[in-house]
């Protein structure tokens, strides 16, 4: 979960409201990496639902059809949500 808020104190009573801890962080690129394999030094690309998995697939070093079987669901989802607007 991602929480924002204008200052650090604030950020902190929001937390404490919330019961949240203080996680260790990190970026999209850092998942990416512990969960399919994908380092940090490849190229960026302007990433969609469409697009995903024919710029990333070669890079994807472990858990692959995961990855597809997820895009395909957010596809599915987003495609649902965008349907209903």
């Amino acid at each position: 979960m991602e929480v924002e808020s204008k200052t650090e104190k604030e950020l902190q009573k929001i937390m404490k409201i919330l019961g949240l801890s203080d996680e260790p962080k990190f970026s999209a690129s850092d998942l990416y990496l512990e969960h399919y394999g994908i380092t940090k030094d490849r190229p960026d690309f302007p990433l969609t639902f469409t697009n995903a998995s024919e710029h990333l697939s070669k890079y994807i070093t472990k858990n692959k059809k995961d990855f597809n079987d997820l895009l395909k669901k957010q596809s599915k989802k987003y495609n649902k949500k965008s349907k209903s607007k």
